[in-house]
């Protein structure tokens, strides 16, 4: 999560931005609380509005917020935690409203040429320009499509029969001990694969045998794929493909492959078991798929392709 060799360009320079809007804003707080008096442009603005000079001091105040602010903004994104990318694209658009009051404050008081108009409008367009970027990365694919769960097994529909009861030869005999209920054999679970066969034992008068009856148990599938995932931001794995569909984004509970990295769409792409084969579609995502370099909007896999999503780099291979 915190290398910052999968971090996208576009975040590394909007957390910079927020770093020298930190250090500005400190320069700026430090001026007001030093020489609070050396601005005759501010000092005209409060003649004009009738508010003593003193209160200079307190325009320290604003900077000091937004230098705080902005810090906890370039933290977030250097380390691109969730909560920053979504604090950030708030703070932008706050930061837009608070801009056009400004410039439309500082052009009522005929201020429109000074360098404070200038400031605003191009912390303005930094801003917007921060927000369109953050506001793309996030967008989402169109309605989200359900999983497909592996079929469940079938149960045995065939009765199971008892050895038959052969009467005692002679009538003084004691009678016969009772015949054991049926077990029926207990209903696997989905996902589970070992599977239990049921038992009859049957107690015969004559020769006290025992005779079991078995369930035939349901073959294991066997996966007819794998994919590896070479490099993300967590750690490398091996998943098997078996004979389904498979969701493949960012989306942390509606997908099946979770790629915990920003430049991955929430649903960026399906791998779909097609006529006994593997077929790659790319969901309309922000970032494109690539297979062996090429981008794609769907690919047939008959054999050993390397995938890229986002940044990052997956390996398919027919066989497990």
């Amino acid at each position: 999560m915190n290398d910052t060799r999968s971090r996208p360009l576009g975040v590394t320079l909007i957390a910079l931005v927020y770093l020298a809007l930190a250090i500005m804003a400190l320069v700026i707080a430090a001026r007001y609380v030093l020489n609070p008096a050396g601005d005759e442009e501010l000092i005209l603005l409060f003649d004009r509005l009738k508010m003593p000079v003193a209160f200079l001091n307190l325009l320290a105040a604003p900077p000091l917020v937004t230098a705080g602010l902005a810090t906890t903004m370039f933290r977030g994104l250097w380390l691109q935690k969730e909560w920053g990318r979504i604090a950030a694209i708030f703070f932008q658009f706050i930061g837009m409203l608070m801009m056009l009051a400004l410039m439309a404050f500082l052009f009522v008081f005929s201020l429109a040429t000074s360098r404070y108009m200038m400031v605003a409008i191009g912390l303005f367009i930094l801003f917007t320009v921060a927000f369109v970027y953050l506001l793309k990365a996030v967008r989402q694919t169109p309605e989200p499509l359900s999983p497909i769960a592996p079929p469940p097994y079938e149960e045995s529909s065939g009765p199971i029969e008892a050895l038959p009861y052969r009467p005692a030869a002679s009538a003084a005999a004691p009678p016969p001990p009772p015949i054991a209920p049926i077990v029926p054999a207990p209903k696997p679970d989905l996902f589970d694969s070992v599977h239990h066969a049921a038992t009859v034992v049957v107690s015969d008068s004559d020769s006290d045998k025992e005779a079991t009856m078995q369930m035939p148990a349901e073959p294991e599938p066997q996966p007819r794929a794998c994919l590896t995932i070479l490099s993300s931001p967590g750690e490398d794995r091996r998943i098997s493909l078996y004979a389904r569909d498979y969701l493949i984004g960012r989306h942390p509970t509606l997908v099946d492959i979770h790629l915990d990295d920003l430049t991955v769409s929430a649903q960026h792409a399906r791998l779909r078991f097609e006529n006994g084969e593997f077929v790659l579609y790319d969901l309309g995502s922000t970032n494109g798929t690539f297979v062996n370099g090429d981008p794609i909007q769907s690919r047939i896999l008959r054999e050993r392709k390397y995938i890229k999503i986002g940044e990052t780099e997956l390996l398919f291979t027919p066989e497990c």
